[in-house]
């Protein structure tokens, strides 16, 4: 197992935490997709490509809003944190397509 597919397991697991424990649900279920796309697609157990669209650039900009938005209305110290893991998960998945 490689580094990339562990930051996204590692996303995964905090996306479902913060869809478990926080009273608001937009944000955690859209992170929470996305990260269950991504560790899908890193384990290879789904496959599929749309047509002039780079699926994981789109999959990481969703996983670094959502993270985003999380974190700014979060209030306890888990919520915070898991939110943070989310977000720079989606950041550094954004910078290592990017550049």
């Amino acid at each position: 197992m490689t580094i990339p597919t562990l930051l996204i397991l590692a996303a995964l697991a905090a996306s479902i935490l913060l869809l478990l424990r926080s009273s608001a649900r937009l944000w955690p279920v859209m992170a929470t997709a996305a990260s269950g796309i991504e560790a899908a697609y890193a384990l290879g157990l789904l496959h599929f490509v749309i047509k002039g669209v780079p699926l994981p650039l789109i999959l990481a900009g969703v996983l670094t809003g959502a993270g985003v938005m999380i974190w700014l209305g979060a209030a306890g110290k888990l919520q915070i944190t898991a939110a943070t893991l989310v977000a720079l998960v989606g950041t550094v998945q954004l910078l290592t397509l990017l550049l």
